[in-house]
């Protein structure tokens, strides 16, 4: 598994570190059938990005790009988790532009929530 982080040149930094996205590639590899290999810390800001959310997952390069300047860290980590659980239940497939509809996004952000839980309180204990 590779990090690839971009440079930033202003105070407004990545929310997480690459021990952090090693971390949480860790727990999702054990929870879920989530194939990325890379991921990618991006210096573009999410609001200048082409997607509407701040995580995008390339299923061909099995690369997350992670848009996570100026978002908080708890955030982005509910964003990973919710991009894992779309492309790993078929469910929760996007039907275009990596869109989910409005009752898919309420049951991925309820499962990516009870993930974040059960991640945070392995990574404290």
């Amino acid at each position: 598994m590779d990090v690839i982080v971009d440079k930033v040149n202003d105070n407004d930094g990545h929310s997480l570190s690459i021990k952090e996205v090693k971390s949480i590639h860790k727990f999702i590899s054990e929870k879920l059938d989530f194939r990325a290999k890379t991921y990618r810390l991006s210096n573009e800001l999410p609001e200048k990005s082409r997607f509407d959310r701040p995580i995008k997952y390339d299923m061909i390069a099995r690369k997350v790009t992670i848009c996570s300047r100026g978002v908080s860290k708890d955030e982005i980590i509910k964003e990973i988790l919710v991009e894992a659980l779309q492309h790993t239940d078929s469910t929760l497939r996007a039907t275009s532009y990596n869109h989910l509809s409005k009752a898919q996004t309420k049951i991925a952000n309820e499962r990516a929530d009870a993930l974040y839980k059960e991640y945070t309180s392995e990574v404290a204990g």
